[in-house]
């Protein structure tokens, strides 16, 4: 099993505020990570980083064996749409592009090509082919973040990382997004990492760290 994330050292502050520290991380290929901690404790700032959209003050992160810290701006714009899905608290679609569009647009930033057949793939396997032509706002909100981990995961990243996917859903729905964010990255040999306060999903996930 390959190495997918490890991360050494993180330390991450705004201005004046308090020095967040985080633990160091390790995941390979296909396994799953449950990160929990209450409002404040630096759960979306550990994402961001993990996701190369800020950089630490301190400290590394490697992901697929590439240290973020070695890249350039535009290298790592490169990298992280080639090597990591993120989902999102909001999906971010381009409202005016169809869903089958968004997924093609996020495919084309990463390599230069529009990968149709990806882009249809993804979304057979979360069950919204037959919404593909529609807007993202004619889509109910759980075929929203269906579409957003199907963009996630159109070009095949190494790593997929979702930000409080069940915050606003209750106990049923919860489990059913969840099951989801499994399925998708079982099927794709994608690590996962799911960066929540939901105390629900502690029993899903043995694998996890408290901030």
């Amino acid at each position: 099993m390959g190495q997918i994330l490890r991360t050494s050292s993180l330390q991450h502050s705004y201005g004046d505020h308090q020095l967040l520290t985080f633990p160091d991380l390790h995941l390979g290929e296909g396994q799953e990570l449950l990160i929990t901690g209450e409002s404040g404790r630096g759960k979306t700032t550990l994402l961001h980083i993990l996701g190369g959209l800020i950089r630490p003050q301190r400290g590394t992160i490697a992901i697929a064996g590439r240290d973020l810290s070695t890249l350039s701006a535009g290298r790592l714009d490169r990298f992280r749409a080639q090597n990591i899905g993120i989902v999102l608290q909001e999906s971010h679609f381009v409202k005016s592009l169809s869903v089958f569009e968004n997924l093609c647009l996020a495919s084309w930033l990463a390599s230069g090509k529009r990968h149709e057949g990806r882009a249809s793939e993804s979304l057979d396997a979360l069950g919204i082919r037959e919404h593909a032509h529609k807007l993202p706002s004619r889509l109910s909100i759980g075929q929203q973040q269906r579409a957003s981990i199907a963009r996630a995961l159109v070009n095949r990243p190494a790593i997929l990382l979702a930000d409080e996917p069940t915050s606003s859903l209750d106990d049923v729905n919860a489990i059913k997004v969840v099951d989801l964010l499994r399925k998708a990255s079982a099927q794709s040999g994608t690590a996962l990492i799911i960066v929540t306060h939901d105390s629900r999903l502690k029993a899903e996930f043995p694998n996890r760290v408290n901030l």
